[in-house]
């Protein structure tokens, strides 16, 4: 019986780049190293733009803010280098949150602020030291010089009272356009903010001046503007106050005492504190703006959200 060859394998097909081509096949024209220089740079573009337009916009929006720190420092004899560095520090880290023009509000709200004290620092006869911003903490200025307790008293209020000064004139002109109101909102919180009565706050150095009886009367006035502005901080403000009250029952409602301060200091101490107070808060609750309405009425449309810039 005769066997049959074995048949022969298949003839190997080749794959990749050595693969048999299709008749009338030709290889892709190659990119001249100009065209691949040109394909090159469109991508750097593309991702330049963007890093681009925003250093622009730092020296446009920057610029100013920066400028306007130096001359202060030059207008009010206080240290440059301080002042500009803490500052472009501080606007840098707000921009980098909010955008750069509601940093260069924040940074204008706490120039004014911080210009209060400094003013009445100088008409009180004292060297200013310094001026420093740090971010989200605020501002701070710095004067060694010694102070009675009814000089540290004005120096504070100084602060708060041209804030609210400030955020005033931005609520007034603001209409309805939604960033000045935030702009004014935002002045009318910090100042009030800074009249908590403790500690480093300006609040707290307005504090030497008063005595039990001035301690009642702050906490009274300060529940009456809470309860009739709706503000949670003015009825914070006046808990604190309420305590501090509490830790003068010793004097129980005496108006003066022995510590050199007068009359007529504790009583401007306490107008100013209640004034300024009452604008802030009534300020906050004409400045804020609800959209609870506006988004709960607003149509729904399913399948494509747009976000927009949060400048």
């Amino acid at each position: 019986m005769t066997q049959s060859p074995p048949p022969e394998p298949p003839e190997p097909q080749l794959r990749g780049p050595l693969a048999p081509r299709p008749e009338g096949w030709e290889p892709p024209a190659r990119k001249t190293m100009a065209e691949h220089d040109e394909a090159i740079s469109g991508r750097l573009r593309k991702i330049g733009g963007p890093i681009a337009f925003a250093g622009l916009l730092l020296w446009k929006v920057g610029k100013y803010v920066l400028l306007a720190l130096g001359k202060v420092t030059l207008l009010f004899k206080i240290p440059l280098l301080g002042t500009v560095v803490s500052g472009a520090v501080s606007i840098a880290a707000y921009a980098w949150i909010w955008g750069w023009t509601f940093a260069a509000a924040i940074m204008i709200t706490l120039l004014i602020h911080e210009l209060g004290h400094v003013i009445q620092i100088k008409r009180e006869g004292m060297p200013v030291k310094a001026l420093n911003f740090v971010p989200f903490l605020g501002a701070y200025v710095l004067s060694d010089a010694a102070r009675t307790d009814d000089q540290q008293a004005r120096v504070s209020i100084a602060g708060p009272l041209t804030g609210a000064v400030l955020a005033s004139v931005v609520y007034l002109a603001a209409g309805d356009d939604p960033l000045l109101r935030a702009i004014a909102y935002t002045g009318f919180y910090l100042n009030l903010l800074n009249l908590v009565p403790i500690g480093f706050l300006d609040g707290g150095g307005v504090a030497g001046v008063f005595t039990g009886g001035w301690w009642a009367i702050l906490t009274l006035g300060l529940v009456i503007i809470g309860l009739g502005s709706g503000s949670m901080l003015a009825l914070i403000v006046a808990a604190v106050a309420a305590f501090r009250w509490y830790g003068a029952r010793g004097e129980g409602l005496a108006l003066d005492r022995a510590d050199g301060v007068a009359y007529e200091s504790r009583l401007n101490a306490v107008v100013l504190f209640l004034g300024v107070s009452a604008v802030c808060a009534f300020g906050m609750a004409a400045s804020f703006a609800d959209r609870t309405d506006e988004i709960v009425s607003a149509p729904q449309t399913p399948a494509v959200v747009s976000v927009g810039s949060l400048d």
